[in-house]
């Protein structure tokens, strides 16, 4: 089997990846900084570093070490909401990191780069969103992950690094972290209704996600190495079915036995409708089963029971104090 470098593996969506890698066989190299992931999430199968994709030092001795043969680029800052707060900081950790990886990808010559962008890129667009949309980013996260695509794409035309780009929206499930006060709207609600307190939602509520199981997107990230024919394109990836931000507090509520208790905020500058479309998806991968949104949010309830609550994370150096929602302060 291959040797594969995952960017992120002690986060959400990265730990999931790592655990489908490995239970195909393959040796996975783990590099995270644990600030937004912990160790538990690691699969003890894999080999482990703690460090930065900042580090130039480290990803490149670390590349020339392991010699992988594929990568799995899922580590970011990935607080869209937050990053027009501290755009600087947004920018190092994405695109600084992303140009490291690419880099010690070329010259430990990497059979395919898999890069974790999202539907942010999209910005405020009419949803579906279709991946030869024009990319229109309205936040600093946005921004970032569409200069890591524009990597790809420079790489390949360069240097012949083969690429696939996947674009995943609003994914949901276990080891999601419970801890961060602004972002992953599911994980915020079970963690507030546990804890006896009103679910928090900006604006009315009527803003509409497709909420996609990990277990519809895992797989699909993890096993497109070996498919050559993805190579060099770029995929929306994720649910079909839109729910209203009001449809997934009351599964919560329903899945938590909490009494249906919100408290409306102003607003946020987002997008009101965010989806995509996966018809291109679907012409290059064969959908894993998965879950439904229902089922997947049980399991994070039950998961979140079961262990104890890590202190909320402070935020990230903050540039621009300007429009910080009082309850992220």
């Amino acid at each position: 089997m291959s040797r594969v470098f995952v960017s992120g593996g002690a986060g959400f969506i990265g730990s999931h990846i790592t655990d489908y890698l490995i239970s195909e066989g393959h040796e996975v190299l783990v590099l995270d900084n644990l600030q937004g992931g912990y160790r538990d999430n690691v699969n003890p199968k894999s080999n482990f570093i703690q460090g930065e994709i900042c580090n130039q030092h480290l990803v490149n001795d670390t590349f020339h070490a392991f010699k992988p043969d594929y990568v799995i680029h899922a580590a970011a800052f990935a607080s869209e909401n937050l990053s027009n707060n501290c755009p600087a900081y947004t920018a190092n950790n994405i695109c600084v990191g992303t140009s490291n990886l690419i880099a010690s990808s070329v010259n430990t010559e990497v059979k395919c780069f898999v890069n974790l962008s999202s539907i942010a890129v999209y910005g405020h667009q009419q949803p579906p969103f279709s991946e030869d949309a024009m990319p229109l980013p309205m936040d600093a996260y946005g921004a970032a992950k569409a200069y890591t695509e524009a990597l790809c794409r420079a790489a390949k035309h360069s240097f012949d690094l083969d690429y696939i780009i996947f674009r995943p929206h609003n994914v949901i499930g276990k080891n999601q972290n419970l801890a961060d006060k602004t972002r992953n709207v599911v994980s915020i609600f079970i963690r507030q209704a546990l804890e006896g307190k009103p679910l928090t939602i900006f604006d009315d509520g009527l803003q509409t996600r497709a909420f996609s199981p990990i277990s519809q997107v895992a797989p699909i990230i993890a096993s497109s190495i070996e498919n050559k024919n993805a190579y060099n394109q770029v995929f929306n990836i994720g649910g079909d079915k839109e729910y209203t931000v009001l449809d997934i507090a009351k599964m919560v509520c329903a899945a938590t036995g909490a009494p249906e208790n919100v408290n409306f905020l102003p607003a946020r500058k987002e997008a009101k409708h965010a989806f995509s479309n996966h018809e291109k998806l679907r012409k290059y991968f064969t959908e894993p089963s998965s879950k439904t949104v229902e089922e997947t949010i049980a399991e994070m309830v039950d998961e979140a029971r079961k262990q104890d609550m890590n202190p909320m994370q402070e935020l990230p150096p903050i540039e621009i104090n300007k429009n910080i929602p009082d309850v992220w302060k």
